[in-house]
């Protein structure tokens, strides 16, 4: 629980309910719920905003992590981060503690505990123990952080006994990521990006993020001592947390701070498999990209949204024997105008292998439901004169609906699936079709799977009993919904 604060804090720190309920993976509903729920526990209003109440970041974090809290005996990432988070949390930030607790983690029982130890003395032993960068070591030197912390910080992170698995982690970081403007990959669609691209000895991600994408994509392909890993990041801040991630995992990697479209930082260089979740709405200016930069083949990304430029970048650094897979925004399988012209001369080309759509309700912060882009260098029909066809299906989501996870059983069948047709068999996975090239045509190149695969029938569909239950079982948490608001309404007056 949190003590009543006499003022409030800066209004940078303080957040709305959409803000708490992505702090929560939880809906807005779901975090209105708990605050009617629990009106003596709550976080105490502090502010207020044209959307609504406003709350100390700080005072949400530790009310979380009071709710949910780890067993602090159990030895695991996730209690000692919550402790971290409790430890720092009256000098700094929530949203600038994460680079913090992902070093001290990944240092964990390297860090000898000691009495009377500054933080100064703290990130001095940090950067000798992670060998960071001059720049690393200046990101946690600008934390103010009050000498008395930093030697429980330290007994805390000796604690640990298990490394960390990339579930511990993507969890981990779902919970600490706010303020970045950086959402992770779920893990779920990691695994299953890693899967549809296969094993490799070289991987690729141009927009890294945290990391957990192309970490999914080593622990796919094995760990072999060969195996090249390399990610840029334009964030040096979220590529220290990068770095560390894999840290962790101990897992070798070639990290660039970078703006990957502004530059090519790695030109000639060529990867057996780039896997990349493309950032969402992000807009270019029209000075930020050169017209002579030899990357954009196939379309002039021009100053609107990014997504053709991100997709010729992977492109670009795709060996000829090689298989990109990207994760998109739906408006990438039927926008028009720059991104149509891209998408049906990548068609002509013969690189487009595969689409598939995901099922909506994978991102806490977006109902989107996204797809995957899988282009292939070295398909089997390439060369034949027309293009050959596309496989294009979808994932669809247990009992219809948003979902919270993909369901792991149709995503790896899908996979499986796929790998054997784009090897040449004549079999297609479930809610899937091969689209010939002639059909994508007539439909002007439109990627969507409603269009082109028909309802699955017979056990794929629920039955009418079924329908009739799950009707049933809605119209009386309608009912009582209806109640519960007519009680509240009632008591407010």
């Amino acid at each position: 629980m949190t003590d009543d604060k006499t003022a409030a804090s800066p209004a940078s720190d303080l957040i709305g309910m959409a803000d708490i309920a992505q702090m929560a993976g939880q809906r807005r509903a779901t975090v209105g719920n708990w605050k009617r729920r629990y009106p003596d526990d709550f976080p105490k209003q502090r502010g207020s905003s044209p959307r609504g109440p406003l709350y100390d970041a700080a005072e949400v974090a530790a009310w979380l992590a009071s709710q949910t809290r780890p067993s602090a005996e159990d030895g695991g990432i996730a209690a000692a981060a919550f402790e971290m988070a409790d430890a720092m949390r009256s000098d700094v930030p929530m949203q600038d503690q994460l680079p913090l607790i992902l070093a001290l983690l990944s240092a964990g029982r390297d860090i000898v505990p000691g009495s009377r130890i500054s933080y100064l003395d703290l990130v001095t032993a940090l950067a000798q123990v992670l060998e960071l960068a001059d720049e690393e070591v200046l990101v946690l030197s600008a934390l103010n952080l009050a000498d008395q912390h930093a030697e429980r910080l330290v007994v805390i992170a000796s604690r640990i006994e298990a490394p960390p698995t990339l579930d511990d982690i993507s969890g981990l970081l779902d919970r600490f990521r706010f303020g970045f403007g950086v959402h992770d990959t779920p893990v779920g669609i990691a695994k299953l990006m890693a899967a549809l691209a296969g094993p490799g000895h070289s991987f690729y991600d141009p927009c890294l993020g945290f990391g957990t994408l192309l970490a999914a994509c080593s622990r796919e392909g094995g760990t072999s001592q060969g195996q090249v890993l390399a990610g840029q990041e334009v964030s040096r801040v979220v590529a220290l947390c990068a770095r560390l991630v894999f840290r962790m995992l101990g897992i070798p990697v070639d990290i660039i701070v970078a703006d990957s479209l502004a530059t090519d930082i790695r030109p000639g260089t060529t990867y057996e498999r780039v896997v990349a979740d493309l950032p969402m709405g992000q807009r270019l200016l029209p000075e930020t990209l050169s017209q002579e930069d030899p990357r954009w083949v196939f379309e002039d990304p021009g100053a609107t949204g990014a997504s053709p430029a991100w997709i010729q970048e992977c492109l670009h650094h795709l060996a000829p024997s090689g298989r990109a897979v990207l994760l998109v925004p739906p408006s990438a399988l039927f926008a028009q105008a720059r991104a149509g012209r891209l998408r049906q001369r990548l068609i002509r080309a013969d690189l487009l292998d595969a689409v598939v759509a995901l099922p909506p309700g994978l991102l806490t912060h977006t109902p989107v439901a996204l797809a995957l882009l899988i282009f292939r260098r070295d398909r089997p029909r390439h060369g034949s004169g027309t293009p050959g066809p596309v496989l294009i299906g979808e994932i669809p989501s247990i009992g219809g609906g948003r979902a919270r996870a993909l369901d792991e059983t149709l995503a790896s069948a899908f996979a499986a699936g796929y790998h054997a047709w784009s090897d040449g068999a004549e079999d297609v996975p479930a809610f899937s079709r091969a689209v010939t090239y002639s059909e994508l045509a007539e439909n002007e190149f439109v990627l969507q799977p409603r269009r082109h695969v028909p309802i699955a029938a017979g056990d794929a569909m629920p039955g009418l009993e079924e329908l009739a239950e799950r009707l049933a079982t809605a119209l009386k948490a309608a009912q009582a919904a209806d109640a519960f608001i007519a009680d509240y309404l009632e008591g407010a007056r």
